[in-house]
């Protein structure tokens, strides 16, 4: 599990500096006007949009995390093998658990 944890955290983050466009384009937009931000919100509500955003999220969360422990590794923190398995195991726990609550309110 902690080469699926470091494959992942480096495929998040390709995914998460493609994505990159995308969201400054929309956030850019948002802060132009109140007529841009009406926009923006339009946009995000269209369920094409709202996938591929909800994707964003998830990715940056499981980036997010992952990154977190990877810092603990290198300060030698959960470095044995158990511990390393643990927290590989609990950042997917904690990714997956903020995925299906960030759908809920995506619904």
């Amino acid at each position: 599990m902690t080469g699926v944890v470091s494959f992942a955290h480096r495929v998040s983050g390709a995914l998460l500096v493609m994505s990159l466009p995308f969201v400054v384009f929309l956030f850019s937009h948002s802060l132009q006007s109140e007529q841009g931000f009406i926009r923006v919100t339009g946009i995000l509500q269209q369920w094409w949009v709202r996938l591929p955003a909800l994707l964003i999220v998830w990715v940056l969360f499981s980036h997010l995390l992952s990154g977190i422990r990877f810092l603990f590794l290198d300060l030698d923190i959960g470095i044995r093998l158990p511990a390393a398995r643990a927290t590989a195991w609990g950042v997917v726990a904690v990714v997956l658990l903020l995925l299906v609550l960030l759908m809920g309110l995506a619904l």
